[in-house]
């Protein structure tokens, strides 16, 4: 994945955790102050959700995320990397071409230098 991309990924992730944290503390921490409204209380979860995450909880036991990211590369050579994994015998035409539609490969001009920069 890009650079830019995953910057932008990064950010929002963190705009966020920052709504969502500023939210609860407004709903846990009450502050008298007058000439501010606050936001309105998050909903509680139905009961059927809560069972849901006791049920991962269990299953998991809390050492994985409920939606794990895929394996994203995050550099030129780590894509190659992948993509050599998965390709027996390395076509790097292929790969190349792959790779610059999926966003990598910017500073390379041809197959040809992209292998020789990986040897």
């Amino acid at each position: 994945m890009p650079e830019g991309l995953l910057q932008k990924r990064a950010l929002s992730y963190a705009e966020d955790g920052f709504l969502y944290t500023d939210t609860y503390k407004r709903k846990y921490i009450k502050k008298d102050s007058s000439c501010a409204s606050p936001m309105p209380a998050p909903l509680d979860l139905p009961e059927a959700g809560l069972n849901l995450i006791r049920e991962v909880e269990a299953n998991n036991n809390n050492n994985n995320d409920i939606l794990s990211e895929p394996d994203i590369p995050k550099s030129d050579m780590d894509y190659v990397l992948q993509f050599k994994k998965s390709s027996k015998p390395m076509n790097w035409k292929e790969c190349y071409e792959v790779g610059k539609r999926d966003g990598y490969f910017n500073v390379y001009t041809s197959s040809a230098s992209l292998k020789r920069a990986y040897f």
